[in-house]
């Protein structure tokens, strides 16, 4: 009978024994597929982290060369119209004062008296020295409206330069925190994985029980940052695009 009780005694030690072994593999197993799916998750964190700060980057260099070039061409196409005007008003002014040149000869030649002719100069004279003014004016404002243009056009430029410096500043100091955010979230993994290494050593109850809380503790911490990163996820710094006058050839570049 003894021998019996005895087989019967080992025989539930045994499969008290296997139910444990079984217990630390699965809970071996479980730990190890949440130790890659966060490997995985923080992986594919600073993934779209990277390829949204580099994205957001190029976006930034590309709106502000569109804009530099915008205001070169805008910039040639006002010069080459300045140039065609002055020309035009050159050939028109050359033209009058050849006409009317060859108006006072003719003139000049069929008027006796020194009285007349003496008018007629001071006529003529007076009517060139209207057309230069003329030409003067409309050479100014043509000059001065493709200043104005200039100056919107590198007011334009040095905006998108502030813009992009800004969300540089906004996107490094993001990744920052994001980095820092997922390095939390990887130390937190890291002692999970050393600590249920202890806990499948230990045979001291009171050691395991306190291990157990402590996992439960950075279960916690590490929701905590998950919830952290996710929100930073939402405020990834963004490219402000401002139109001050709707009318400008530059405006939503």
């Amino acid at each position: 009978m003894a021998e019996k009780r005895e087989n019967s005694v080992l025989f539930s030690l045994r499969e008290l024994r296997q139910i444990e072994d079984d217990r630390v593999k699965q809970e071996d197993a479980e730990a190890k597929a949440r130790d890659e799916a966060a490997r995985q998750a923080r992986a594919d964190a600073e993934r779209r982290a990277r390829e949204d700060a580099e994205r957001m980057v190029r976006e930034a260099s590309d709106a502000e060369r569109r804009v530099k070039e915008s205001a070169e061409r805008q910039v040639r196409e006002d010069q080459l119209r300045l140039e065609e005007a002055e020309r035009r008003a050159r050939i028109e002014a050359q033209t009058r004062l050849e006409e009317h040149r060859l108006k006072v000869e003719i003139e000049a030649q069929t008027i006796h008296g020194a009285k007349k002719k003496h008018r007629t100069i001071i006529i003529t004279a007076t009517v060139m020295g209207l057309i230069v003014l003329g030409l003067g004016a409309f050479i100014y404002m043509k000059k001065k409206e493709s200043d104005e243009r200039a100056e919107r056009a590198a007011a334009a430029a040095t905006a998108a330069k502030e813009e992009r410096e800004r969300f540089e500043r906004e996107t490094n100091a993001w990744k920052v925190e994001v980095e820092a955010t997922v390095e939390e979230l990887k130390r937190i993994d890291d002692d999970n994985q050393q600590l249920l290494a202890q806990l499948q050593k230990t045979q001291d109850a009171a050691e395991a029980s306190r291990i157990r809380n402590r996992m439960e503790e950075n279960t916690r911490k590490r929701v905590d940052a998950e919830k952290r990163r996710q929100d930073l996820e939402k405020k990834k710094p963004v490219v402000r695009k401002k139109c001050d006058d709707p009318n400008d050839p530059l405006c939503g570049l």
